[in-house]
Formats: structure tokens, sequence, C-alpha cells
């Protein structure tokens, strides 16, 4: 019996200094902080940053939220020790306390977008900034020729087209979080229909034309034996999981093992005219074990990119198949000269 008191005094001993070392702890602390101007600012810029995290991020309603699901979780065991002694006051606040910070945390989590791309970077936000400037560039230098009624030169089309490509390519880059710059595996190009079975790649994104890489334009191809022929035909998003499997006899020298091929619409029809074949060196990259899924929402993520290049060749070149055929012209001219 005396070493249980002698038990408990210890903790009630150990209690009282552990809270004295914290006071103790704190109060340095707050004295190292106060002691410099740049420390003060950094500790106010934290406080209003946790402030707005609980106001703003969670709001004062997700507050009220989280404390009736900690209590819910808290009660239960507290109404428990009901039945052999009474409510359990410590045992519910301090499982009242541990359950709201491990709410609030988790909600801090789901709702920090920056935190959310450490720990899940397939997120598509790492460069989402990036992209978004890219695109308003692209829309200035469309809307500076419609208001000012001049047409662009063919070097402009290009580089416009170009843009287009190299922002799809980030996009898709970000959005399955591939975000290695040493290896980047994947490349867009762009492919309008030249006859009534054939298919030209007429631009390629900039990476396409890196030295290791040298993809020329133009380039005819069946649209038969294309996915972007498939796409076209049926008038949807189509993609290839391994290239080297379902076309063995496709060349072995190819950068790239699957492809997305997105068909493109004018806007006053509902056929296609062209399409957009995006490639990836990792074999199924843009499937996932839901037949379609990634396909589809890729799709409709790019769609305002999509659209984009359709503008810019109705826009500059027509809007007939015909008019969009000399893009096969247009688009290609700057790289006369090209290796």
């Amino acid at each position: 019996m005396p070493e249980l008191t002698y038990f408990v005094a210890f903790l009630i001993l150990s209690r009282k200094l552990i809270l004295i070392a914290l006071g103790i702890l704190l109060l340095v602390v707050g004295l190292y902080i106060i002691s410099s101007s740049t420390r003060r600012k950094g500790a106010r810029r934290a406080l209003y940053l946790t402030l707005n995290v609980v106001i703003v991020d969670i709001g004062l309603r997700g507050i009220l939220r989280l404390l009736i699901i900690s209590a819910l979780a808290a009660i239960l065991p507290a109404l428990r020790a009901w039945s052999t002694g009474g409510f359990d006051t410590h045992l519910f606040f301090s499982i009242l306390a541990i359950a709201f910070l491990a709410t609030m945390l988790l909600n801090f989590l789901n709702t920090n977008a920056r935190l959310r791309d450490f720990f899940s970077p397939k997120a598509g936000r790492k460069w989402l900034n990036e992209r978004k400037v890219a695109q308003a560039g692209i829309i200035k230098k469309i809307s500076l020729h419609l208001i000012s009624g001049s047409s662009p030169s063919h070097e402009q089309v290009s580089r416009m087209l170009r843009d287009i490509l190299d922002v799809i390519v980030l996009h898709v880059r970000d959005y399955r979080g591939s975000h290695n710059e040493r290896r980047r595996e994947v490349f867009a190009n762009l492919l309008i229909q030249s006859g009534d079975d054939e298919l030209t790649v007429v631009l390629r994104d900039s990476m396409s034309h890196a030295n290791q890489y040298k993809r020329p334009t133009p380039v005819s191809y069946k649209k038969s034996v294309l996915a972007c022929g498939w796409a076209m035909d049926r008038a949807r998003a189509v993609s290839v999981g391994m290239l080297s499997e379902e076309y063995p006899d496709t060349s072995k020298d190819k950068p790239y093992e699957s492809i997305l091929a997105l068909p493109l619409f004018s806007t006053d029809g509902d056929t296609p005219y062209g399409c957009v074949s995006i490639d990836c060196s990792r074999p199924y990259f843009f499937q996932s074990f839901t037949p379609d899924q990634a396909e589809n929402e890729m799709e409709n993520s790019l769609q305002p990119y999509l659209q984009l290049i359709t503008l810019v060749l109705e826009c500059f070149i027509g809007s007939s198949l015909e008019s969009k055929q000399r893009a096969l012209v247009i688009a290609v001219k700057p790289e006369e000269g090209e290796s």
C-alpha cells in the first residue's frame, strides 16, 4: 500500500513538474520572440495565418461541426465509465481535446492545397499558376489580333498553336503527377485530316523538337491505323495503354509507349476535323482500373485548350475543313530548314 501511495505522489509531482517545465519553455520562447522585431513580425504572421486557417479555411461552422463530432466520440467512453462510478469528466474532456485536435488537423490537411500537393502531388495544382499565365498570354495574343483586325503571320499562328500544345503537356504532366524535370515523358501533337483516310501531324510541342527527339513535321499517316483515327470516328477520347503490345509492328524507336487521342470539333459541327495526340513514355499512363474513366476526365479537363486550338484555326485560317487543311502549310512553314 505505501508503494501505491508513493507511486501516486510521484505521478502528481511529475505532472506538476511537466507543467512547470512547459511554462518555463513557453516563457523562454516568448522572450526569444519579442527580443527581435523580425521574430515578432514572424510570430504575428504565424498567428494571423493560424487564425485564417481556423476562421477561413475551416470556418466557424466547421469548428462547431468538429466539436460536435468530437463530443460524440468522447461522450460514449465517459458514459461507459458512469456505470462503474459516475460520469468521468476528466476522460470526457481528454478525449474531446484529442479528437478535436485530430479532426482539426485532418480538416486542415484536406483544405490546404499546398499540403495536399505535398502528400498527393497528382492533384494538378503544382504548375497551376504557370498554366494560367501561359493561357492568359495566348488569349491576349489572339485578342490583340482580333481587336486590331490584323492577320497574324505564319510564324505567329504556328507559335500560338505550339504554345497551346506546351500548355497541354504541362497540364497533363501536372494532372498525372509527372513532376520530374529530368524526365519529361509527355509529348503533344496536332493532327489535321488531310484526305479521306489520312491524318497529317502539323505541329508538335517544344520538347518534341529537342535534340534527343527531333520528331519531324509534317508527317502523314493512314487514319485507319492511328488512335487519332479511332477517336475521330468515335467522336470521343481514345487511349492506347501499351503501344508495343497493341501495335507490335510499330517501330521500336518511338519515344513513347502510351497514347491519348482527343478529337477536335469545329464550332459549327459535330464532325471532327483533326485530333490532339498526347504521348507518354510510361505504359498505361492515361488509363485506370475503371474503363474510360481516366480518358474522359483528361478530355474534360483539357477542353479549354482544345477549344483554343479551334479558335486559333477558325479565326486566323478559316472555319471550313478545306481552310483548316491549309494549316498543313501554315503551321509547318516556320519549321522549314529544321533537320
